[in-house]
Parts: structure tokens; sequence; C-alpha cells
């Protein structure tokens, strides 16, 4: 009795590893023909497992007539199927008209997967229904969750409504997304609209490195957008939200005194209402924080132009202010077409100039035209008619500008 009983043991053991070899073969070649996707091979994956849901829902895909039934037998085999489910979705509203089957399709992927593409989805469906109320409430979540650039969300929300203030309540306390709406609307020239997204920003950051968090690429290069438009007003708030933020080290300028960082003791941030030193061929600028100034030299190989040092300064309509500075050269003899230009921003008004850097009292007096408020001041080289181009060194040590009524 005992050997019959372990060799009916034995027999269904061996039995049972064969049952389970023959099925993990089926399990495997059906795999193998769900990978290989064509038609043919996706229904027959489906023939040998018919309970597995991705590869009804593939099925469903090229068996386009009868897409829907395999779509609801795949949601019906894995109740988290939510590709599946907003297929539904998209169906019943595309093709049959049906948006509330479609609303409900949408809204059972979103509860079921709290990922960006059934969010997504919802708020593209209620953009397309111009449903204001559930199209902001998705949007927020998408952008939340958002791995990707946040632009075609923000298009939608500016068509939706041009309320700035409204708008800036969808964006999330969510740095990336900060980030990518402020060069959003920097690109499309709504700079009203970006001083309070900066300003949630920085406070959101905290004591972060700012470097990492766009200061010197995207949030550097709005503000410099917002500055050549003209828009001096939004452009100082941007400032100084990055001054009082500690992002910058650098005064806030006034139409008192316009100039900033005219000792050179900050290194140069390169944008906004900062030193920007502009190397060209034959050009080579150095800043030097041991001994505050900047040494300009020139090879004698630079153009017959060349814009050496920029900055934009804010001033005040019909006031009178004085320009001066501190510099000295090295092989550069006065009258060699150095000079200050100040040129209005988004303006007609002409451009002004000082007499030659190196002559001497190192000063200059202008009146701010009338409608400007902003200038970019430069310091130039022009190869005055009949000289040769000279080669040396400038050393600046001061600018500043005072207004002087």
């Amino acid at each position: 009795m005992k050997s019959a009983a372990a060799f009916y043991i034995r027999y269904l053991l061996i039995a049972g590893a064969i049952a389970g070899a023959c099925y993990s073969a089926i399990l495997g070649w059906a795999e193998h023909l769900f990978n290989h996707d064509t038609a043919s091979s996706v229904q027959a994956a489906v023939q040998l497992v018919p309970y597995k849901s991705e590869y009804v829902a593939r099925w469903a895909a090229w068996n386009t007539s009868e897409r829907i039934p395999l779509l609801k037998r795949a949601v019906a085999l894995n109740p988290f199927d939510y590709e599946s489910l907003i297929q539904l979705g998209l169906f019943s509203e595309i093709n049959q008209g049906d948006v509330k089957s479609a609303e409900t399709y949408f809204l059972k992927a979103a509860a079921v997967n709290h990922m960006f593409e059934p969010k997504s989805t919802l708020t593209n469906y209620y953009f397309r229904r111009q449903s204001a109320s559930e199209f902001f409430h998705w949007a927020n979540e998408t952008l939340k969750i958002s791995p990707f650039d946040g632009s075609p969300v923000f298009t939608q929300m500016w068509l939706m409504s041009q309320d700035a203030q409204r708008l800036s309540a969808v964006i999330p306390d969510r740095p990336r997304a900060l980030i990518q709406y402020t060069w959003f609307l920097s690109n499309s020239q709504q700079y009203a609209a970006i001083p309070p997204i900066v300003q949630r920003l920085v406070s959101l950051v905290g004591n972060d490195d700012p470097r990492g968090w766009g200061r010197d690429d995207l949030i550097a290069s709005s503000l410099d957008h917002v500055l050549a438009s003209g828009d001096l007003h939004t452009a100082l708030q941007i400032w100084t939200t990055l001054r009082d933020g500690r992002w910058i080290a650098h005064n806030v300028p006034d139409a008192n005194h316009p100039l900033t960082n005219g000792d050179f003791r900050l290194p140069f941030y390169g944008h906004g209402f900062d030193w920007a030193s502009l190397e060209t061929e034959g050009v080579h600028i150095d800043q030097f924080a041991d001994e505050p100034s900047v040494d300009i030299g020139l090879t004698g190989d630079q153009a017959e132009h060349c814009l050496l040092l920029r900055q934009y300064v804010a001033v005040e309509p019909g006031f009178l202010y004085k320009l001066q500075w501190k510099a000295e050269a090295e092989g550069i003899p006065p009258g060699m077409g150095l000079a200050w230009h100040l040129r209005p921003v988004n303006s007609e008004a002409a451009e002004i100039s000082s007499k030659d850097l190196l002559d001497t009292p190192q000063e200059w007096e202008f009146v701010a035209p009338p409608n400007v408020k902003s200038f970019v001041l430069a310091l130039e080289y022009d190869r005055p008619a009949g000289r040769v181009r000279p080669s040396g060194k400038i050393t600046l040590r001061s600018v500043s500008v005072e207004r002087q009524q």
C-alpha cells in the first residue's frame, strides 16, 4: 500500500511539473508573439492567453472592427487599465459624440491611475468643452506632476482666460512649473504677469543655490526680454525680488542713482541691471576682485566697431544727469574712438554720446529725453577715420551716474 501511494504521489508530482512546464512554455510563446507586435501575432497571443488585459487591449488597436468590445473586455479583465479607459473615452467623444460617456471614462482613468496621462487627458477634454472651472482644476493637477514642458497647458490657459491673476493661481507651488511658466510668459510677451511668479519661485526655493533654479539662464533671459521691451517697472520688480531673496547682491537702481555695480566690486552678472562684458575677436575683458577694476585689452585686430561693456539704466525723463568715470590707459592715447553711448530703449529718441573716454575731466552731463525712462549705457570703440586701430589696455576703476536736479 505504501509503495502504491508513493507511486501515485510521484506520478502526480511529475504530471504537475510537466503541466507547469507546458504552461510556462505557452506563456513564454504568447509573450514572444505579443512583443512581435503584428496583427496576426497579437491575435495569436490573445488566443493562447485570453485573460491578459494588455494583450486584449493591443489586439483592439489592430482589430478596428471590434475595438470597443475588446477595450471593454480589457477593462473588465483589469479595472486599472487606464489606457483602455482613455481610448474608450476618446472613441465616445470623437466618434460617437457622446461627451458624457467620454467624461465618465476619463474620470475613471484618473481614479485608477494618479499619474500624468489621465490628468492631461482630462485637461485637454475640458479645454475642448470650454468648461473653465474643470479645466483649471485639471490643469493644476497636471502641472503638479508633469515631467514635460508645461507650455501646451499654459497656452490653453491663456486661450481660456486672459486674467493673469487667475491663471497665476493655477500654477502649483512647484519650482519646475514656476520656472517654465516664467519662460512662457516672457516668450509670450506677457511681461506684467512675471513678477509674482518669480516672487513665488524665490520664496519657494528659499536658501537653495539659485543657480540650480534658473537664475542665470531662464530667469535672467526673461529679465533681459523685459528690459529690451522697455517695461522698466516690471524689470525693477523682478530685480528687487532677486535682491530681496538674496539671489543677487546688487542694489536696486532708481532715477537718482540709476547705475549698478559702478565700483566693480561684484562679479558681473551679465543680465538685468548689471554690466555685461562683450568679448569679441581682438578684445579681452578681465574683472579683478582683489582690486575692483576692469581691464579691457585691445590687440589691434578688433573690429572697427566694438561694444565693450553695457548696462541698462533707469532715468527720469527731462532731468539732467552726470556720468563720471575713472579710466587710465596703456598704449592707447586719447582720441582713438573710445566713448560712452546712451541708446534709448524702445524709443525713437536719438542716441547720445560722450566725449572721448580718456579726455579729462572724465565726466559727461546729459539730459534724459522726454518719454525715455531707460537707456542702454554702453562703452564702445569706433575707429576714427584715418586712424589705425589701437593696441593696448584700458583700466576702468569706477563709473557713476547721478541725477543733478
